[in-house]
């Protein structure tokens, strides 16, 4: 938000020097022949409108032209979501568009016999070629408002972990390991999204974002260390996980409050190297993430966007299942999230 507004703030200024220069680059003239001057290039010169820039995307985040965009962020207490999307109306009832998400963030564990450190980041793009609205977009309409989209979900992610804890077998008594993983996810993608007005001033929106199944290259490399050896180890091949979706329900109260849950459910399969074992063993992780909470809004102009301006408080929690070779384990974590967009 804060680049927005210096992008803003220099456009401003650079239109006020140029609507400036023409003024100070002029000769002296006598005052007659300034004003003849002056009447003739009336009449022979007509004006063209100038281009303004702020005025151009106040314009567009008003949905006043085909194209349409939405942007935001979700800070992380050690990283950072950021996110936006474009659309192009073709027609009436075609479109196409793309959405984007680069997330970062980092964690710690101490255990008191572990200690360790991990730092992700991934990038996820999601093109569709084809959206098809069904209904009147009209912001007043008291219809069913139906939007289904088909393309493909291409998603990069590396993590990194850093990681130290105490074995009796060692001299000193500590080990050191490091982790890099690396994979790319690519798979077909369909997202429906249905607004269905209830009462007066009561709207409900469902919206189902689904990849059933997503081919997965992967990479892991990994090194133990303590003062007795040295060992390291890789992996590289391919994998077909399913699936991937996400299931959201709002309820819109006179068009600026909003009430929301989702239910996130990812299930990745590959392969990984650990301590001790000869060969490369399976690793499956299935994470659940459910969310609820509540939204302050700016309505939109037009119902194939969910809002103009808003920014929600939520509570998630995440329960995930790893399993490695032989063995599980199960973690959850609770936390608020704070998110808005535009």
């Amino acid at each position: 938000m804060l680049l927005h507004y210096v992008k803003i703030f220099f456009i401003t200024l650079l239109t006020f020097f140029l609507t400036l220069f023409p003024i100070f680059s002029e000769e002296a003239k006598a005052p007659g022949e300034a004003q003849s001057e002056q009447k003739s290039e009336e009449i022979l010169v007509p004006k063209n409108p100038t281009f303004n820039a702020i005025t151009f995307l106040k314009d567009v985040l008003d949905d006043k032209y085909p194209l349409r965009i939405d942007f935001g962020a979700e800070p992380h207490r050690h990283g950072s979501l950021v996110f936006g999307s474009v659309w192009y109306d073709w027609n009436y009832i075609l479109s196409s568009s793309v959405r984007g998400e680069y997330d970062h963030y980092m964690t710690f564990v101490n255990n008191g016999e572990t200690v360790s450190t991990s730092e992700v980041r991934s990038v996820s793009f999601t093109p569709f070629p084809v959206v098809l609205f069904f209904g009147n977009p009209d912001i007043r309409a008291k219809s069913v408002f139906t939007e289904v989209d088909i393309g493909f979900y291409l998603s990069q992610s590396h993590s990194n972990t850093n990681g130290g804890s105490y074995q009796n077998y060692t001299e000193n008594g500590f080990q050191l390991s490091e982790n890099n993983t690396r994979y790319f996810m690519v798979g077909p993608a369909f997202n429906i999204v249905v607004k269905v007005p209830i009462i007066k001033y009561i709207d409900s929106i469902t919206e189902f974002f689904f990849v059933p199944a997503y081919f997965l290259s992967y990479n892991s490399n990994s090194q133990i260390h303590d003062s007795q050896h040295t060992s390291s180890s890789s992996v590289t091949g391919f994998d077909l996980s399913s699936p991937y979706l996400k299931y959201s329900l709002c309820l819109d109260f006179f068009r600026y409050i909003r009430i929301k849950s989702q239910v996130t459910y990812q299930h990745i399969n590959m392969r990984q190297t650990i301590y001790g074992e000869d060969n490369d063993v399976r690793y499956s992780n299935h994470k659940l993430i459910v969310r609820y909470g509540g939204e302050l809004l700016t309505p939109s102009k037009t119902r194939k966007k969910s809002a103009h301006l808003w920014a929600g408080l939520y509570y998630e929690m995440t329960w995930e299942k790893l399993y490695l070779g032989t063995s599980s384990s199960n973690d959850y974590t609770g936390k608020w999230v704070l998110c808005f967009g535009t």
